[in-house]
């Protein structure tokens, strides 16, 4: 499994790659723009992930921004909603707007800070993803 996480936080991107130590490739982004670009990197030489971790407050570009771009990549590529990454939207603002606008952009799950391991593969597993 291909996982890409970006979050400016590098303890939290820390967290996450020990987490996601046993993927075949993992690759730790430090804001939303970074993000983007490596996930149309990857795509355009041939490396697809399976999951996109996107914290939701970022410098450059915003997780929320982030998953948009990203699902526009998708539908510009012809990549069926079936078959599309899955994303996991990670904040510590659980605020209604910023839930519904992640799901409104098409985020896969939602998960808070502070992360558990064991929540987090919990969440995974209920969208598929599992390690």
């Amino acid at each position: 499994m291909n996982v890409l996480i970006a979050d400016d936080d590098r303890t939290s991107r820390l967290i996450l790659q020990k987490a996601f130590s046993k993927c075949e490739f993992v690759y730790a982004a430090a804001n939303g723009l970074e993000a983007v670009t490596a996930f149309r990197q990857s795509y355009n030489s041939g490396i697809f992930f399976d999951l996109v971790c996107l914290d939701v407050m970022m410098p450059q570009m915003d997780g929320q921004t982030a998953l948009r771009e990203i699902r526009a990549f998708e539908e510009q590529c012809g990549i069926s909603p079936e078959k599309r990454t899955k994303i996991a939207m990670i904040t510590a603002q659980s605020n209604k707007t910023n839930v519904v606008n992640a799901i409104k952009g098409g985020c896969d799950v939602y998960l808070l800070k502070p992360l558990s391991r064991n929540e987090v593969f919990s969440k995974l597993r209920s969208i598929g993803i599992t390690l």
